[in-house]
């Protein structure tokens, strides 16, 4: 077994380099999948992992927990933010600069450039999305038990992302209430002017 990697970049976990998995929270985990572009049927995405780089500073608990021998841990609902890494932490200078060709000295040298290699993605022969299921992919049982495995889990997924929405608004909704119910109270005991009324009704 090798070691561990970024998926997004081919970086190794190292001592300024941290790696996380993808999270468990339903809302997290779908924003993940998405920018990774996985699969949840073909892809093992308990297994994916992206390093710091793909992190803005203030996705971190704390950004600086390496340099005093901790770990760097995500808050509750950070997703990654680009596939391009910025540098935002410390790293091999070779892997600072993927870009620069590398010159290789030794008895045999000769002067030519070696390009760096890049980590292949790997590139899906199957749908990743509902609205990529054509004809051919239904042409046998087992295929047509596939493609309809994925639409049932996408679904899922949005409906579990629409419960999620209509839990917020529930809660917004309270919120304004109380908040009216607070204002017309002011106003019956002449607390507050009819125009700060006016302007408190607005504002919520």
């Amino acid at each position: 077994m090798g070691p561990r990697r970024c998926y997004l970049c081919n970086r190794e976990r190292s001592n300024e380099i941290a790696l996380h998995k993808i999270p468990k929270d339903p809302e997290t985990s779908a924003a993940w999948v998405e920018f990774c572009k996985l699969n949840v049927i073909y892809d093992d995405i308990s297994k994916v992992e992206i390093c710091s780089n793909h992190f803005d500073i203030k996705d971190f608990i704390n950004s600086k927990a390496k340099e005093f021998g901790g770990k760097l841990r995500l808050k509750f609902g950070a997703v990654p933010s680009t596939s391009i890494s910025r540098n935002l932490f410390k790293m091999d200078p070779i892997q600072a600069r993927p870009n620069l060709p590398l010159l290789v000295p030794g008895p045999s040298y000769s002067g030519k450039e070696i390009e760096p290699t890049t980590p292949k993605r790997k590139r899906f022969s199957q749908p990743r999305y509902v609205g990529e299921i054509k004809s051919p992919h239904l042409v046998t049982p087992r295929r047509a038990k596939r493609m309809f495995s994925l639409a049932s889990k996408k679904i899922d997924l949005q409906a579990k992302k629409i419960k999620i929405l209509q839990q917020k608004n529930r809660r917004l909704v309270k919120k304004v209430k109380k908040l009216d119910d607070l204002v017309n109270h002011l106003k019956k005991k002449n607390l507050i002017s009819e125009n700060c009324a006016d302007f408190m009704m607005v504002r919520t």
